[in-house]
């Protein structure tokens, strides 16, 4: 049974609602939950009803046990714990990011089903890939947000409103370091390695891994690769610092990182400290806006600080890290809906 019939019933009572409301009847939308930061359009608005009955309509068919019925009709509806990906810095520790932290065990690393199904055991993770993005909401009711919300990433940089906000401050220390590839990133965990604040509110760094080719994109344009680098404070919040990386010189930092990549779910120690500053460029002025983890379960409530300087790597390097990857692993950009990009322009 297809659900398109359902989505657009959803989408005729949604409109039904705003039209009523419009007029001085029926109940006006709740608008108070959106960010103070940008006014919702009434295009946001209806857009943010469709989800909305959306995601009830599955929460419901899941709480009355109908997951056979969306498993038929192609959700391949599993509950299961959260999927952990490289994102999740504890995108995997914090959500359980996503994103984000050690966005897979962002700090994150919840075991990653690797025989190519959907994952059927209780309490096993679904498989999910890149290649089927757009329907990781229908995979798990722990991945309704994906589809669902509406302060997803990444997202492309433009438009943005340029202001003068403080830069992050960093103060990260040479740390021991981990490398692993879990099936979805090359990722570097850390143990110890300082922290950053981000609009008066410190994080510790515990992560960062890669995206080939770069999931934000300037104007709609990819780099060949984007560095994430996962922040978590005491309470789970997260903070992603992301740096372009560009072709041009080789970076000797990075050199040791891709010659340790291990094969796919081993984790093997560095045979050096990482200064996680090295790995950023020297101008820190960033396009700042609220997000979410860029992989299952899609995790909202991220603060999201892309640097507008890159780094760069030489080809092979890049190469080098592509061949670790099945496919591409970017999601593609989300609407920016209601949201304000902000761009800084002054530097400190």
């Amino acid at each position: 049974m297809s659900i398109t019939p359902l989505r657009r019933a959803a989408v005729t009572v949604a409109a039904l609602g705003l039209t009523l409301s419009a007029c001085g009847g029926g109940t006006t939308p709740d608008t108070t939950a959106a960010p103070t930061h940008a006014a919702a359009s009434d295009a946001d608005l209806v857009a943010l009803a469709v989800k909305l009955s959306e995601l009830e309509r599955r929460v419901t068919a899941l709480e009355g046990g109908d997951h056979g019925t969306e498993a038929a009709e192609g959700e391949h509806a599993t509950e299961s714990s959260e999927a952990t990906d490289g994102e999740h810095a504890t995108e995997s520790s914090a959500a359980t990011d996503g994103e984000h932290a050690t966005e897979s065990t962002d700090g994150e690393h919840a075991t990653e089903s690797t025989d190519g199904e959907h994952a059927a055991a209780e309490g096993e993770a679904p498989h999910w890939g890149y290649a089927d993005a757009d329907h990781w909401g229908e995979l798990s009711s722990e991945f309704l947000m994906c589809d669902a919300g509406m302060e997803q990433s990444p997202i492309d940089l433009t438009q943005a409103e340029m202001t003068s906000i403080p830069d992050a401050s960093l103060a990260y220390t040479p740390a021991a370091a981990t490398v692993t590839d879990n099936g979805h990133t090359v990722q570097v965990n850390l143990t110890g390695a300082g922290t950053a604040t981000v609009d008066d509110h410190e994080y510790e760094l515990v992560q960062f891994h890669f995206h080939a080719p770069s999931e934000h994109t300037v104007d709609g344009v990819h780099s060949p690769v984007e560095a994430h680098f996962v922040h978590k404070d005491a309470e789970g919040n997260l903070a992603v610092i992301g740096v372009m990386i560009v072709e041009g010189e080789a970076h000797p930092m990075f050199d040791a990182i891709v010659d340790a990549i291990p094969g796919t779910g081993e984790e093997v120690p560095l045979g050096e400290t990482v200064d996680a500053r090295s790995l950023m460029p020297q101008a820190l002025m960033a396009y700042r806006y609220p997000g979410s983890l860029t992989t299952p379960p899609c995790t909202e409530g991220v603060t999201w600080s892309v640097l507008q300087q890159p780094i760069t790597w030489s080809a092979e390097q890049v190469d080098a890290l592509a061949a670790h990857f099945a496919e591409a692993n970017n999601r593609p950009t989300q609407e920016l809906n209601y949201r304000t990009l902000e761009l800084d322009v002054v530097a400190g």
